[in-house]
């Protein structure tokens, strides 16, 4: 019985922003968001879209941010709302860069709906806005992947994680580059290579490592768990168990979901 899951969940979009400087409520906003002051971002949004002063471009800016924030809240639906407004307002700006970044926050609350269809169709128009404006694939490429798992396409997950992490080598992105390591160690082990899958999986750690992402360590931990109950056949309960723990302090429903699949997927032979 096939189990769908949202691999790991993490929001890496460009931090050059199209329309971010210093001295815009958006960039306010957008700082307080990176630094997971997510109450303040989201007081500053509102207040600044509440102003009918407001320009339409900083305003733009900001529904793509009240996206993201609503999306934290677990307010997915109306996130896709917001988002696909920004996506209006930066089409009719002719603001290419600003509309793929907001194309693949589309996708992405897409796919933690698990709505594929639709993810899919917005995936594949940013792949063709991507390739004709030369922008970074990186994410891209990682949110292919994950529609790919969600699917149950595994070679195709394996081929995209290995896209991405090429991607993001170009960007010289370590955190990218971690994020791509461990999809490709999850889909290596989904087609039966188990050590090559574990391999993978440090090499993740070790980037996670470099650059101090202490919340990779929970995800990584779930490519071992899959480890050990494939390959050597029997649970890692203590993984299991700190992993449980992690979703119940931070109610993380992507965490869950990967658990719940790692634990009751169909190994492959």
């Amino acid at each position: 019985m096939k189990k769908v899951l949202t691999l790991i969940s993490i929001l890496s979009i460009c931090t050059s922003f199209s329309g971010a400087n210093a001295k815009t409520p958006f960039s306010r906003a957008w700082d307080l968001f990176l630094f997971g002051d997510l109450d303040q971002s989201w007081s500053i949004v509102e207040k600044h879209l509440g102003k009918e002063s407001t320009p339409p471009k900083q305003r733009a800016d900001l529904k793509y941010l009240k996206a993201h924030l609503l999306a934290k809240r677990g307010e997915t639906d109306e996130a896709v709302l917001v988002m696909t407004e920004a996506k209006e307002m930066y089409e009719a700006g002719g603001r290419t860069d600003s509309l793929f970044y907001a194309n693949l926050g589309l996708a992405k609350f897409f796919l933690d709906k698990e709505e594929t269809d639709q993810a899919a169709q917005v995936l594949e128009s940013n792949r063709i806005l991507g390739e004709r404006e030369k922008y970074k694939m990186g994410y891209l490429n990682y949110l292919r992947a994950r529609l790919a798992l969600l699917e149950g396409n595994y070679e195709e997950g394996l081929f995209f994680s290995e896209e991405s992490y090429a991607a993001y080598k170009r960007e010289e992105s370590l955190r990218g580059q971690s994020d791509a390591l461990a999809g490709m160690g999850l889909f290596l082990m989904l087609t039966g290579k188990y050590w090559e899958g574990m391999e993978k999986t440090q090499e993740s750690r070790h980037k996670a490592l470099a650059v101090g992402d202490a919340n990779k360590f929970y995800y990584i931990m779930a490519n071992a768990i899959l480890y050990a109950r494939c390959y050597l056949n029997k649970p890692n309960k203590k993984m299991i168990r700190l992993v449980k723990v992690r979703i119940a302090r931070d109610k993380d429903d992507n965490l869950k979901k990967l658990l719940e699949f790692v634990q009751n997927c169909d190994c492959a032979p």
